[in-house]
């Protein structure tokens, strides 16, 4: 088993209608990954299998974006984020090669009917490569770990709501 902390979070999102068919979206939001220092894994017996420091930061993500309705059935959607990663260089491994990321990201809303709504969103996030250096906490029982990650992100996602 791992026993693991979620951390606390807290965002604040603004909304601004800018004329009848423009709005704009504005997002920022902390989230506490302090709180996850170490990842140990445990057996049943209660001994420890592996203990990895982890020591995450807390972290920052900054949105904005906009909807534009071109008409009563279509809205158009779009928006750019940044995204700070928890995981710090001296810690980062291969399970989690975390890196800071932008997104970048587009939607369409279109309402089929009073009662049924297609969405579908499209979002690139563009990272850094990770480097990774990490003994997991011992470099004699475990040797070093020297590498490179690389990740392209696509997220596709649709949905159909119906109401009643």
């Amino acid at each position: 088993s791992v026993g693991l902390e979620l951390p606390d979070s807290a965002t604040l999102s603004l909304r601004h209608d800018i004329g009848d068919n423009l709005e704009l979206l504005a997002d920022i939001a902390w989230t506490g990954w302090s709180s996850v220092q170490e990842l140990v894994v445990v057996r049943d017996t209660g001994v420890p299998v592996s203990e990895t420091p982890e020591l995450w930061d807390d972290t920052w993500r900054f949105a904005l974006g906009g909807t534009y309705r071109l008409n009563d059935a279509l809205k158009l959607r779009a928006g750019v984020a940044y995204d700070q990663t928890p995981v710090p260089d001296s810690t980062r491994t291969p399970r989690l090669p975390d890196e800071d990321r932008t997104w970048i990201a587009l939607g369409v809303q279109w309402l089929m009917s009073e009662a049924l709504t297609f969405d579908a969103g499209y979002a690139h996030l563009f990272s850094e490569d990770a480097s990774l250096r990490q003994n997991a906490g011992n470099t004699v029982l475990n040797g070093v770990l020297v590498g490179e990650q690389t990740s392209d992100v696509d997220v596709l996602s649709v949905q159909l709501a119906y109401r009643f």
